[in-house]
């Protein structure tokens, strides 16, 4: 999993930031304020998708 944390001065930098390393369908996990600013927690969509059919394969061999 490619989670990413990202810290800048305003939550309009730090999202210029995500989009740009991330792209333009990045889920942001969380966002807080920081001592050096705010503080974003992202992942590339395509990997959230990776994430859910990982739950669903342990889910059914857990029920198996």
């Amino acid at each position: 999993m490619n989670v990413r944390k990202f810290v800048a001065r305003t939550s309009r930098e730090a999202l210029h930031m995500v989009r740009g390393e991330l792209g333009e369908d990045a889920v942001i996990l969380s966002n807080r304020k920081v001592p050096d600013g705010v503080e974003i927690v992202a992942l590339p969509q395509a990997e959230l998708a990776g994430i859910d059919s990982e739950r669903r394969q342990t889910k059914q061999s857990q029920s198996s």
